[in-house]
């Protein structure tokens, strides 16, 4: 076996997922310095207030990680033992395989902070009084300095490192002159401040029923890889075993600095995918995926915005100093910094800010090697952590505060704020915090999830729903083309219409398995062709018997009344069969071309309607000549987009 081969793919570089903050401390800087400049604070302003909202520190893995991993050594074992059976080659084995054991083998206990945790939230409460050493001054004191964490032991004991860096040399105990101070923490039955995710039952049930969804749209990438690595190794392994190594992978680089064992065995490019999957179900279950995911956190930045607006007051009152707060730090989850940084609009564009504050659905992270802003460990790394420093300025200046954002200490731009990391207070509250404060954290959360039990052909029916209001508003237009015709050459008459309702789209849910196998019948182009067709052959049907009712005979004057009835229905029958025979054809050809453009690009957007819209329109004016059909291409295609448009603003 070969011990180089790990090291060949990704050597000492770590993969970017990893949630170590060392690391990503550096690496969002350098973000930050690529795209976007800070602003720079004038002189003359001050801090006179900081909120820090902070994950935990590195941890061990948790008890049930360390029991995965006790199963993957023993897999590997039975892997290596076929491999060797099946006389394969074993010179392409990395060496570190055999006999492999889980570094936690025989752990009873796990997610405890670790002592690399403790040094990073020590050193993050270092750096904060050397940046900001005005406000921390001041002889400590609880009520002035807040520090709140979570009844979990790796958060509280990451609010007490961090305290310890803060107040270093403050104090009179020992040789490093400490000095105790509070750790406030709330019960987990009721802390809706930084663990609202373990008490909101909406959340809970929406989380238990994406979670197989989500492992639904990971499948492809790890067969991908899985396969890669059977090829590449000659062992065979499954989904399964690749989650498992990914996951011991990040353990191995983040915790132990290990990067030529689990990790050598990928390529970048896989690397690349299988971080993908950790920022998708993120996003899914714990970001931008769904609403409630940050809706549920509206109380904790309710209590950011208090305590900023009481730091005004004193500020205003000329509070003798000593009497009001100045900081309040909080120690939480990522399940707590990722929905609060989605609250505030980061790691999102402008147009897409404006989608959130209307909850309205967001694009999932694009796949590589496509960019993307949403990445899960510059979001919440280990000891990841938002800092909201409010700062006073002079009385002449736009605004008299102003609130400074950081993501991992670094300034950052806000969406909501003219994509400024700089922004009036009174900006702030109004852009980015009033449109949330609609909701409340009881009506959220009290009642049951959101998403109703789908089956299969419920969620087929669905999607034909979705097909039929196409075809519909298609057919819209070409009625109205018709009618307008029909009545140059008749006396007008008035005509009374309804608008149909459009539901109100729920912001982006992913399906459940039965929805995926619904999904999976209608994705097939002869399904979908079929479908549409028998459609538009009905929608067809009854335009004609409409426009049949609507041709008055040449003669109507010199006909009996039942002459004039039998006319009409001739020529409704007539109109109906020709309507019904063109508008089968139309969703048939429009559908199909849709669906092979689709499948062939591997995506869906503008272009797949526009392609499909000419070969419609190209195909039913065909007999008129090239001229005709070129004419209907272009025009099918301009109506086929303005429809999709039409369809996608309303939506």
């Amino acid at each position: 076996m070969s011990g180089g081969v790990g090291r060949t793919r990704i050597g000492r570089e770590k993969p970017t997922t990893l949630c170590s903050y060392s690391l990503v401390y550096g690496a969002v800087k350098d973000v930050a310095d690529n795209n976007f400049v800070p602003s720079t604070i004038p002189d003359e302003c001050s801090p006179i207030h900081i909120n820090l909202v902070a994950r935990h520190g590195t941890r061990s893995p948790t008890k049930k990680r360390i029991r995965e991993l006790d199963r993957l050594a023993t897999r590997l074992e039975v892997l290596l033992s076929e491999t060797h059976k099946g006389n394969s080659s074993l010179t392409k084995i990395p060496d570190w395989l055999s006999g492999w054991q889980s570094p936690w083998k025989g752990k009873q206990k796990g997610g405890e902070l670790i002592s690399k945790g403790e040094e990073e939230l020590h050193h993050l409460g270092i750096r904060l009084r050397e940046r900001f050493p005005d406000l921390f001054e001041e002889e400590y004191h609880p009520d002035i300095f807040t520090i709140r964490a979570t009844q979990i032991p790796r958060a509280s004991a990451s609010a007490v490192a961090f305290g310890m860096g803060l107040f270093n040399g403050r104090g009179s105990l020992g040789p490093g002159r400490h000095r105790a101070f509070a750790v406030i923490c709330e019960s987990r039955a009721s802390d809706i401040l930084l663990r609202f995710h373990d008490i909101c039952q909406s959340y809970k049930d929406y989380r238990k029923n994406q979670e197989p969804a989500v492992h639904k749209l990971k499948e492809p990438i790890l067969d991908e890889v899985s396969s890669a690595l059977v090829t590449r190794y000659q062992m065979n392994f499954t989904r399964q075993d690749i989650a498992s190594l990914w996951f011991l992978c990040k353990q191995e680089a983040s915790l132990l600095d290990i990067t030529d064992q689990a990790c050598g065995l990928f390529t970048p490019s896989e690397v690349s995918l299988l971080e993908w999957t950790d920022d998708l179900e993120a996003y899914i279950l714990k970001g931008y995926g769904k609403s409630i995911n940050y809706r549920m956190g509206v109380p904790l930045l309710q209590d950011v915005v208090q305590s900023m607006e009481q730091a005004i007051k004193a500020k205003e009152e000329h509070h003798t100093p000593g009497t009001y707060e100045k900081a309040r730090l909080r120690f939480a989850h990522a399940e707590t910094v990722v929905p609060f940084s989605c609250l505030l609009g980061l790691f999102r564009e402008g147009t897409e800010f404006s989608r959130i504050q209307h909850e309205q659905a967001l694009e999932l992270p694009p796949k590589p090697p496509q960019k993307r802003n949403w990445r899960g460990s510059i979001v919440a790394p280990f000891a990841g952590n938002n800092m909201l420093i409010l700062y006073s300025c002079p009385a002449n200046k736009k605004s008299k505060y102003f609130v400074q954002v950081m993501h991992n200490e670094v300034p950052v731009p806000l969406p909501g704020c003219n994509n400024t990391d700089f922004c009036p207070f009174e900006d702030f509250k109004e852009r980015i915090v009033n449109p949330h404060m609609k909701h409340d954290y009881n009506s959220i959360c009290s009642t049951k999830s959101e998403v109703p039990e789908s089956t299969t052909f419920s969620s087929l029916f669905t999607a034909v729903l979705l097909e039929l209001q196409k075809t519909v508003s298609m057919a819209a237009l070409l009625l109205l083309r018709a009618t307008m015709a029909t009545a140059s050459e008749t006396e007008p008459s008035p005509s009374n219409s309804t608008e149909t309702e459009k539901p109100q789209m729920e912001p982006l849910r992913l399906p459940t398995m039965e929805e995926i196998r619904g999904q999976d019948i209608w994705n097939n182009c002869v399904v979908r062709s079929a479908v549409s067709g028998i459609m538009g052959g009905g929608l067809g049907l009854f335009m004609g018997l409409f426009l049949g009712a609507l041709d008055n005979p040449l003669m109507q004057e010199e006909m009996s009344a039942k002459q004039q009835f039998i006319y009409t229905a001739k020529q409704m029958g007539r109109r109906s069969l020709s309507s019904a025979k063109t508008f089968a054809l139309m969703g048939v050809i429009f559908s199909a071309a849709e669906c092979v453009v689709e499948k062939a690009r591997a995506k869906h957007d503008m272009t797949n309607t526009a392609v499909a819209g000419c070969v419609t329109g190209g195909a039913l004016s065909a007999k008129g000549g090239p001229k005709a059909a070129c004419m209907g291409c272009a025009g099918f295609a301009t109506f086929s987009v303005l429809i999709e448009k039409f369809l996608d603003r309303h939506d």
